[in-house]
């Protein structure tokens, strides 16, 4: 009746992959993935231009004031709105 019972674990361990297309290169190996942008291309430049920008942008939409880059940016599309209706 009562039989003995063995569990057995195997870990698999995978070789080193790399994927590169023109703006990204990807390497995966067993403790995960790390991702990069090829240096001087456009997609590293649009990030690095958000990255630089994005907290001033942010800041402008949580505590707007008149003379920000954004409401000076609305102003000027509102006012050659009116402009080019009247």
């Amino acid at each position: 009746m009562g039989g003995n019972s063995t569990t057995t674990k195997s870990k698999t361990t995978y070789g080193k992959t790399t994927t590169s297309n023109p703006y990204v290169t990807a390497t995966t190996t067993n403790k995960g993935t790390t991702a990069g942008f090829q240096p001087n291309t456009a997609l590293e430049s649009v990030y690095n231009f958000v990255n630089g920008n994005i907290d001033s942008l942010l800041n402008d939409y949580l505590t707007p004031n008149l003379n920000s880059v954004t409401n000076q940016a609305k102003l000027n599309s509102y006012t050659n709105a009116l402009n080019n209706s009247s």
